[in-house]
């Protein structure tokens, strides 16, 4: 033990062994968002997984990986629209489950070289696949058909793609919590709003009216963002409070009269 008063040597200080996702678990029970429980990783010096130790990417590298994810992403969208009908609902269903398993992975590989934000949004790319794949399993179960007169299927459809890419979402958020989650749960979400409205009120609904309910969820999702401000998941109030802003701003553009003063009135908001 070290003497009263002098410093103490590197042998006599405490030691933590911690896993990184004990590291996370404790401090996300205090309110921590994960970028913040990775700087902190990082800055006690916590050594990563291949010996050296992590640290968060700057603006430049950032804006690098995601122009990559984007690219990647494209380039798988536009595979799948080119070979759309020859793949058939099959194929697409395949496709859609190497994809998904292609970004879980990949994004968990990022998490353990402690990269969060490119891990972060490879998890929220890994929804848009899961709704993919629900798809192309409605089509092959016929619950979303080929015709187009049948509109109160496609709307069930709709609302199933809805509800598995929220429990998907939900799901991720639970094993790896990421604020970027909480973009596809919004646009699931506003799906599910115009779903309720319609069953509610019928499907005689103008699309003005229907935007004036997604105008209460946005409210709703700004005062949950406001809730989350206040106890401090800055990451997750952020997202909250944008996809509110978003979605109730493409709602009031729908619902203004595209006159000079609903222009003006835009404007303004």
């Amino acid at each position: 033990m070290a003497p009263l008063g002098s410093p103490a040597t590197e042998e006599s200080r405490p030691r933590l062994d911690l896993t990184l996702d004990e590291f996370e678990r404790r401090l996300r029970a205090r309110g921590h968002d994960p970028d913040e429980i990775h700087r902190l990783w990082v800055e006690l010096g916590a050594p990563a997984a291949d010996g050296r130790s992590g640290r968060m990417l700057g603006l430049g590298p950032v804006i690098a990986v995601y122009l990559g994810l984007v690219l990647v992403v494209t380039a798988a969208v536009s595979l799948l629209a080119i070979y759309w009908h020859d793949l058939g609902a099959g194929g697409i269903l395949a496709l859609g489950l190497v994809f998904l398993a292609g970004s879980l992975a990949s994004s968990e590989i990022l998490h353990r070289r402690f990269l969060p934000q490119p891990a972060e949004v490879l998890r929220t790319v890994a929804v848009g696949w899961v709704g993919l794949a629900t798809y192309a399993a409605e089509r092959i179960a016929g619950v979303w058909p080929r015709g187009a007169s049948s509109i109160g299927h496609v709307h069930v459809g709709l609302t199933v793609i809805a509800v598995a890419g929220i429990a998907a979402a939900l799901a991720l958020m639970a094993v790896r919590p990421a604020p970027l989650l909480l973009v596809p749960v919004g646009a699931a979400a506003a799906v599910l709003a115009v779903d309720a409205t319609e069953l509610v009120f019928g499907n005689g609904l103008s699309d003005r009216q229907r935007e004036t309910f997604l105008i209460a969820e946005a409210l709703a999702w700004i005062a949950v963002g406001l809730h989350l401000d206040i106890r401090r998941r800055r990451g997750y109030a952020a997202w909250a409070n944008w996809i509110g802003l978003l979605v109730g701003g493409q709602a009031i553009i729908t619902v203004v009269p595209k006159t000079v003063p609903g222009f003006a009135a835009i404007g303004v908001l």
